[in-house]
């Protein structure tokens, strides 16, 4: 038995979403780094109250670039080209497993945000204006 075969789903999110977070922390622009730790503490509540492809669609039209690297690190993690399109173009039942699997992702992605970036809720407050 491999060593992927005997972690669980959640170890592994956490490895590829530390890889990421750990990767964009050595990025030298403080901006940068609050945008897309932003993302990883404001889109777990806009998929809550507004559905996956909604709230994905939102952060797709935001022009920070951190916000933009953040969607493309979440789409790799799980595994998707082009996640907006996955979630528009789902059935009802690939949808629902596709939005478990994202607000799961997401949960790293804002511990991640909180650790490596060193980033809180205070520091994040209207990142995902403009």
């Amino acid at each position: 038995m491999s060593l992927l075969e005997r972690q669980t789903l959640e170890q592994r999110y956490a490895i590829a979403v530390h890889t990421k977070v750990e990767a964009y922390s050595k990025n030298e622009d403080k901006t940068k780094k609050d945008n897309y730790g932003g993302m990883a503490f404001t889109l777990p509540i806009m998929i809550r109250s507004a559905g996956l492809v909604q709230a994905l669609h939102f952060a797709s039209t935001r022009k920070k670039q951190g916000q933009k690297d953040f969607l493309r690190d979440l789409a790799a993690v799980l595994g998707e080209q082009d996640l907006l399109r996955a979630s528009r173009e789902a059935s009802i039942t690939e949808y629902m497993q596709l939005t478990r699997k994202t607000l799961a992702v997401l949960v790293w992605f804002k511990r991640f945000a909180q650790s490596i970036l060193d980033l809180d809720a205070s520091d994040v407050t209207n990142q995902t204006d403009e």
